[in-house]
């Protein structure tokens, strides 16, 4: 064999070995192009779970919805500390939501009372009850204020 067929034997060779990569090249970019029209994912329309969490890079919980102890929803919101500051949950009557300071103490709750009336009570940062407005057996208002130990000091309510 020459020395002319030798090189262009290895020449051949050569050009086979490219051919075969353009022809995959083509294939490849053609496979992409033709996925990437496909359908976009679709949101399902309803997901179920018995909670769900919201949580931190380190895993601690800062929002939580789930079951609570009467059957119903809660909600509950947590700083980043871990303490429960904002609660909505379902309770006997209605619903009740609690909004208390970074330590947990303090705070607001309004609520359904067994008679169904609306009920607003405001905690000192002791946790005692200083203030109570709601609602009254006969469908009337009432405000209750008191003492830094939770004692009644005064009330209004409508005349009889």
């Amino acid at each position: 064999m020459s020395d002319i067929e030798k090189r262009l034997l290895k020449l051949e060779s050569k050009l086979r070995i490219y051919q075969i990569a353009f022809i995959g090249l083509l294939l490849g970019t053609g496979f992409m192009f033709l996925t990437g029209f496909g359908k976009k994912p679709v949101a399902t329309d309803l997901v179920q779970a018995k909670e769900f969490q919201v949580v931190n890079d380190n895993g601690k919980v800062l929002m939580s919805l789930k079951k609570d102890s009467t059957g119903g929803g809660r909600i509950s919101i947590y700083n980043n500390s871990g303490v429960n500051v904002l609660m909505m949950h379902s309770a006997i009557k209605g619903g009740r939501m609690s909004i208390t300071a970074h330590d947990g103490n303090s705070g607001i709750v309004a609520a359904i009372t067994e008679d169904n009336h609306g009920v607003l009570n405001v905690y000192n940062k002791w946790n005692n009850r200083i203030c109570a407005l709601g609602g009254d057996a006969k469908g009337g208002g009432v405000l209750n204020v008191y003492d830094n130990a939770s004692e009644k000091m005064n009330g209004i309510w409508p005349k009889e």
